[in-house]
């Protein structure tokens, strides 16, 4: 997984999710 600064924590789960 690449590191990125996480805009929202919606987006982060978004990630986890996929």
């Amino acid at each position: 997984m690449k590191k990125r600064k996480p805009r929202s924590r919606k987006a982060k789960a978004n990630l986890l999710n996929a």
